[in-house]
């Protein structure tokens, strides 16, 4: 709480419109856990899918709904590209998709926005080439090819 506090001082809404007490970022050593995981996934030939609560790219959301430090956090991600397939997002509930880099941005649409007494899910499917999201009730389906 200490580090949000710090970080909203720190940044004017007049320059930073995501600037929001209901918005968030990660810590100092949150990042550090990242790169972390990231080298270990590299060395490993893993593919990672990140998620996470707060969108992260430009063009995904409104840019009063990115997480705090998101540039930061994308060019970990995008330097990683070659393991970082897919990063899914929530928090901005008409949903929203970017391609960046070669890394998918999807943000969920807010199941709570479904009617009453509907469902509303998501299915991901991992191919070789390709990941398929499915979506049921308000969640949008897609198609994301990598190489």
């Amino acid at each position: 709480m200490r580090q949000a506090r710090a970080w909203l001082a720190a940044h004017p809404i007049e320059q930073y419109v995501n600037a929001e007490p209901w918005n968030g970022g990660i810590t100092e050593q949150q990042m550090a856990w990242l790169q972390r995981q990231l080298d270990a996934a590299l060395q490993q030939h893993q593919h990672v899918i990140i998620a996470c609560h707060h969108p992260l790219a430009p063009g995904s959301a409104p840019d009063q709904y990115l997480a705090w430090g998101n540039d930061a956090i994308m060019q970990e991600l995008e330097r990683h590209r070659s393991l970082v397939k897919l990063v899914l997002c929530g928090h901005y509930h008409p949903g929203g998709y970017v391609e960046r880099n070669g890394v998918h941005y999807v943000v969920f649409e807010g199941i709570l926005e479904a009617p009453p007494d509907s469902n509303a899910y998501g299915v991901v499917e991992l191919w070789q080439d390709k990941i398929s999201l499915q979506g049921f009730g308000v969640g949008t389906s897609r198609e994301l090819t990598f190489m």
